[in-house]
């Protein structure tokens, strides 16, 4: 049985909402975070290539290198580590919330669903939940082949990742317009990438290359300007990008209506 196809008509401006959201919860959540763990390890600017690609709510934190991270290690080897341990999980559920809810107002930037974007979130919180720790358990089996092969196991990690992500493009996409199952996410989603595969490899070609040169900007020239003037920048540049992807995806939806 085919998902029902949602009126095309949407609203717009909440792209743009979402961008705004999306500044505002990574503003609050980095300011959250550097008052309980405290600042970054290190303000001393990095030049590396961190090769990443997100989908879904941007985010600094994702781009930054370790030592420019919060102090996470710092807290725990002073003996705070189950409190620690606590509040980094409960970041993840936090971080997840706003997923769920910027999610909700892309989306509805291009497309009506049925019922409030309330129950956009209520809906695939827990999937998008589950698919994070499943992405996080992904890359931690990854810890070995690097530990193993070195410089080449590292660079295969980065390949791995990479096809994984676009594998499951658009998982989060469908978790929330199609409201599947968390275990049928992943074949539907496969399925309409299928649709429309050349579309969806441009595009994520995109975000993955705007994702790698933000990060080597920002860790290139760390600092709290440069934290200050990217926020905003990620925010909407990768939401512009994704509203785009979105279209694909809709597109890929489309294309059932001719069968």
């Amino acid at each position: 049985m085919k998902p029902e196809l949602q009126s095309a008509t949407g609203n717009g401006t909440l792209w743009l909402r979402a961008a705004l959201f999306a500044i505002a919860f990574e503003a609050v959540g980095m300011l959250i975070s550097w008052w309980i763990f405290g600042g970054p390890l290190s303000m001393e600017p990095i030049t590396s290539l961190k090769v990443t690609a997100n989908v879904g709510l941007p985010g600094l934190q994702s781009l930054l290198e370790a030592a420019h991270q919060p102090g996470y290690q710092v807290t725990l080897s002073q003996g705070n580590s189950a409190l620690t341990l606590v509040l980094m999980i409960g970041s993840m559920f936090f971080y997840c919330l706003g997923q769920a809810l910027y999610l909700a107002l892309l989306i509805r930037s291009q497309r009506d669903l049925p019922g409030t974007t309330g129950q956009d979130v209520r809906r695939s919180y827990g999937k998008l939940l589950l698919w994070m720790f499943t992405q996080a358990l992904f890359m931690g089996i990854m810890v070995p082949i690097i530990g193993i092969f070195g410089v080449i196991g590292g660079l295969l990690a980065i390949a791995l990742m990479l096809w994984f992500r676009y594998h499951f493009l658009f998982f989060e996409f469908t978790v929330v317009v199609e409201r599947t199952r968390f275990w049928e996410t992943f074949r539907r989603s496969v399925e309409l990438r299928n649709r429309v595969q050349g579309r969806a490899l441009s595009m994520f070609l995109v975000i993955a290359g705007v994702n790698t040169v933000l990060a080597f900007l920002i860790n290139a020239f760390f600092s709290v300007g440069m934290i200050v003037l990217m926020l905003p920048l990620n925010a909407i540049l990768l939401t512009a990008i994704q509203n785009g992807l979105l279209e694909v995806f809709f597109d890929a939806r489309d294309q059932e209506s001719l069968y």
